[in-house]
């Protein structure tokens, strides 16, 4: 599910109201939730998202040009693979071939 299908859900809490539960700007929200500029969150703003939606938007979901792996973990009981992190060699790898490097 993307960040937008979720904020848009019957029931949902407000855009802004999310955005004052994780302690980010209601406008750098809003630029991620429509991709403007093709802004995306950062991996660890990844990870606060898909814990503050319990699993409903992912971190592969918000930001695809990231390798993720995952390490099992109980406080993570929505994703059966467990918690996110980031491989950043791989990571690196994935953004130089997007880059012709």
């Amino acid at each position: 599910m993307t960040l937008d299908d979720y904020l848009s859900q019957p029931g949902c809490i407000s855009m802004a109201e999310f955005a004052r539960r994780l302690e980010i700007n209601a406008d750098q929200v809003r630029q991620w939730r429509h991709q403007q500029d093709g802004r995306r969150p950062s991996p660890t703003n990844c990870a606060v998202i898909e814990r503050a939606t319990e699993g409903q938007v992912t971190c592969e979901e918000l930001h695809d040009g990231v390798v993720w792996l995952r390490i099992p973990d109980a406080a993570w009981p929505w994703h059966k693979e467990g918690r996110p992190t980031v491989d950043i060699t791989k990571s690196e790898l994935v953004a130089a071939a997007a880059h012709g490097a």
